[in-house]
């Protein structure tokens, strides 16, 4: 912190999101725009900028008839038939495409020894969820984009195989091609020329559109392009190949803990940590399978001896230990009282981490808890009337709900509290742990 000889330490300025308000003086909490960036040009928070960027259906949809409507329009013309029936065809065959292409990352990945941690066609929401041989697979309403996270159990290499099952997507869509042109008479006499031909454009596009370097934002992130995929595997420094041995293991866990499945979470967190003993992402999730499962001595005693080294790893990640650690002393009693100790401890903690990341709602639900916890219910309920729930996922409006649900029941108004808590549990059934310790449920 910047001093100064007449009036000492320099006071912290606060920076503020122009879109939902929220202010900190963390700088790592908010996107501040470069003077000659490209727009939008206000400063916002993590979550602001995440909801921004994320991939939402009419943008993804506008994006593929973008890339699909010209050979669609050349062959209307051609085949002088209604441009609606191309657009149907369009529909079915794009996703055929798409899957066609994950499949040939996926498969090519078994093959070679490497472990695939999630399969996600499209996006949206979410109608099927299933695995298939331990693999978890996600199909999205709007299935016109996927992705493979892919790792390994070893470093042996790695590169080159990672390389190859990236480069097997796209080649997977020119083998299409291939068979198409290799098979043209035999499908032409039985579809015709124009359903052929249109799904031979589509997997020329995929090809070309997958093989560009570039960045692709989705779901609030940016992801590779299997193009710059292919240019950057190959410059990989071994300290970042590390993260392969347990990327796919953290990323079945957390497909599971989303389906609700907190013990499978829970025994793959465990094993990856086997791999990397210590690994600071994988001991948080492993804390957060131990308070789901109503296990809070087990998730106090990790969140602990996390906290003695989170300085090393980034203010998020200190915040989110804090909050989590707050989370856990608070639900062993959630009746202490005030003076308790342990309380006393999670209030402070709960008040760091909310200060550096107010705009992050797990952050901000915990606190409410703690708030309501030592007495200052109407504090809790205003966070948790933020306009960022608004946009919020399942799980934190569930959240929120059993927060507020907590709130009324440590103001006396315990009907209330209780209708609210049967919300929360419709939202999200893993709240239920929660609320049968704040004991507003049953189940």
């Amino acid at each position: 912190m910047a001093t100064s000889p007449t009036t000492g330490p320099a006071t912290p300025i606060n920076i503020r999101c122009a879109r939902c308000g929220v202010e900190s003086a963390e700088r790592s909490c908010f996107f501040v725009p470069e003077r000659h960036g490209k727009p939008p040009h206000y400063i916002r928070c993590i979550t602001c900028e995440q909801r921004r960027l994320q991939t939402t259906v009419r943008r993804g949809f506008a994006g593929v008839l973008t890339v699909t409507l010209w050979p669609i329009l050349i062959l209307a013309v051609v085949a002088h038939l209604p441009n609606s029936w191309y657009l149907l065809c369009s529909s079915l065959l794009y996703p055929l495409a798409v899957v066609a292409h994950e499949l040939g990352h996926a498969l090519t990945a078994r093959i070679l020894g490497l472990e695939v941690g999630a399969i996600t066609i499209g996006y949206g929401h979410t109608p099927w969820r299933f695995e298939v041989a331990s693999i978890p697979v996600r199909i999205h309403a709007l299935p016109l984009s996927g992705s493979v996270l892919l790792g390994s159990r070893s470093l042996q290499f790695l590169r080159t195989r990672l390389w190859i099952a990236t480069l097997m997507g796209p080649m997977t869509n020119a083998l299409l091609i291939a068979a198409l042109v290799h098979w043209w008479g035999s499908l032409e006499q039985r579809f015709g020329a124009v359903l052929p031909a249109l799904f031979l454009a589509i997997n020329f596009l995929v090809v070309t559109g997958n093989l560009i370097p570039r960045y692709i934002p989705r779901l609030g992130r940016r992801l590779r392009s299997d193009g710059l995929a292919l240019v950057q595997i190959p410059r990989t420094p071994v300290s970042k190949l590390h993260r392969y041995l347990f990327a796919a293991l953290q990323m079945r866990a957390h497909s599971r803990f989303e389906a609700g499945d907190v013990k499978g979470a829970k025994e793959d967190l465990t094993q990856a940590l086997q791999r990397v003993p210590g690994e600071p992402s994988l001991t948080l999730g492993q804390a957060a399978c131990f308070y789901y499962l109503g296990q809070y001595t087990a998730a106090r005693s990790v969140l602990t001896s996390l906290l003695e080294g989170a300085a090393a790893q980034g203010p998020h990640f200190q915040a989110a230990v804090r909050s989590s650690l707050a989370f856990t002393l608070l639900m062993e009693d959630p009746d202490a009282g005030a003076e308790s100790p342990s309380l006393r401890q999670a209030d402070k903690l709960s008040a760091e981490s909310f200060e550096m990341y107010p705009c992050i709602l797990a952050f901000r639900s915990t606190r409410s808890l703690v708030l309501s916890a030592v007495g200052r219910c109407d504090e809790a309920t205003h966070l948790l009337d933020h306009v960022l729930y608004a946009h919020a996922s399942r799980q934190e409006r569930s959240h929120q709900e059993a927060s507020r649900a907590f709130a009324l029941r440590k103001s006396g108004r315990l009907r209330e509290a209780r209708a609210i808590a049967e919300r929360a549990a419709g939202l999200d059934r893993t709240t239920l742990t929660f609320l049968v310790t704040f004991g507003l449920s049953a189940a």
